[in-house]
């Protein structure tokens, strides 16, 4: 199998740097919004790191398909199914839901029912399916490359995902259970008063969530350090 260094091709290089400042700077953005939420209160704001967000992504999917040209990989074709399920699920989801009335909120029907069934298990399918495409593009990052920092990225993601996952289950649960029990209907706050109902598990739900952040956030230290590390890739055969 042929193999490509960087120091002999310039594309090669140049897709390298792409992929890891693109990655870097939309990482940088998203914790910027997590540790200082406030500052999406500003329009002006808000439109610039939303802006920047997406020449970071066009970049990285830039130097995507460069790489992916060279390698000749499925790489760059995978990563586009991954952002584009992701784009349809954000505008099928909303739509759906639209179709609750306020009446419906409260779940007194079997209608809200079947919407919030059909987006959740679209919704599952989509996460499972997009799982599966970035396992596969790991895994073919990781071979190419000889560098296990990308599947260990992936694993920690995983752990991130379904961890992510069991919380929002087990606050459904709490909070279906809270419905039932009618205290909503004495207290001005729903919120307020399902914290106070439910303030030992809520604090050990936000203890694991603040838990998973920190495990994603290590995933994509793996993931940038895996990039900052490619010296050279394998091209895989070209079928005649």
């Amino acid at each position: 199998m042929e193999i490509v260094s960087i120091s002999e091709n310039s594309t090669l290089a140049k897709s390298k740097k792409m992929m890891f400042w693109g990655f870097l700077g939309y990482i940088i953005l998203n914790l910027l919004v997590c540790c200082i939420p406030i500052i999406v209160v500003f329009p002006s704001i808000s439109i610039i790191i939303a802006l920047a967000g997406l020449v970071c992504i066009v970049v990285v999917f830039v130097g995507l398909y460069d790489f992916s040209k060279i390698a000749n990989t499925f790489i760059f074709r995978y990563g586009i199914y991954v952002i584009l399920l992701s784009i349809g699920y954000q505008f099928f989801a909303p739509l759906m839901l639209g179709f609750l009335g306020i009446g419906d909120i409260m779940f007194l029907d079997t209608q809200p029912y079947v919407i919030l069934g059909i987006v959740v298990l679209l919704g599952v399918a989509i996460l499972i399916l997009s799982m599966y495409l970035q396992y596969k593009m790991s895994i073919e990052m990781s071979f190419l490359t000889d560098i296990k920092a990308f599947i260990t990225s992936y694993k920690l993601y995983v752990i991130c995902v379904v961890g992510f996952v069991l919380l929002c289950v087990a606050f459904i649960f709490m909070f279906v259970d809270f419905l039932n029990s009618g205290a909503f209907l004495v207290s001005a706050s729903l919120f307020v008063k399902f914290m106070e109902a439910y303030r030992f598990a809520s604090m050990i739900l936000i203890g694991i969530l603040l838990l998973l952040f920190c495990v994603g956030i290590v995933s994509l230290g793996f993931l940038i350090l895996g990039l900052f590390r490619i010296k050279y890739t394998k091209v895989r055969e070209r079928i005649k």
